[in-house]
């Protein structure tokens, strides 16, 4: 399994349905705790919880922290990864739309709005490596955030 397909499966079986409290199974990796000392190597905040997922090519890391959940990796695998992603994404959420956002190179940033159900949406930051980007660009992230409706939908009277 490449970091970018663990990657998709932790956001799509994990982070957005842990939103609604419908986690899918167990990860297709065994997951280690990370001691908060490595979580502020990591450059994370305090208070949260960080699981490593060892593979072969390059760890995963998955982050979470009140309503935000977090994946990331280092590798080459990057560049594949948001495809990967995206087509996990659209298959398990098809009710979701994409906002382009540049960064400054040698990254881009994509935002996607994903409905979860009736009463819960999140928004997916998806930041990998520029198509102009130098091949020792090789960082991907997503963060997840859980948003509840702040308007109830319409309803036929």
């Amino acid at each position: 399994m490449t970091p970018g397909a663990l990657a998709a499966r932790l956001i799509v079986d994990f982070c957005l349905p842990g939103i609604i409290g419908k986690e899918k199974g167990r990860p297709p990796v065994e997951g280690q705790n990370v001691v908060d000392e490595m979580r502020l190597k990591l450059g994370l905040k305090p208070g949260g919880r960080t699981v490593r997922y060892p593979l072969a090519e390059a760890p995963v890391y998955l982050d979470v922290q009140g309503a935000e959940s977090q994946v990331f990796f280092r590798h080459d695998d990057a560049r594949a990864a948001y495809d990967a992603v995206n087509v996990a994404v659209k298959q398990a959420f098809p009710d979701l739309s994409l906002d382009d956002v540049a960064l400054a190179p040698p990254l881009r940033k994509r935002a996607l709005l994903c409905r979860l159900d009736a009463d819960n949406v999140a928004i997916l930051e998806i930041i990998d490596p520029a198509p102009e980007a130098p091949a020792d660009v090789r960082d991907f992230a997503a963060r997840v955030i859980a948003l509840k409706r702040a308007d109830p939908p319409l309803s036929p009277s």
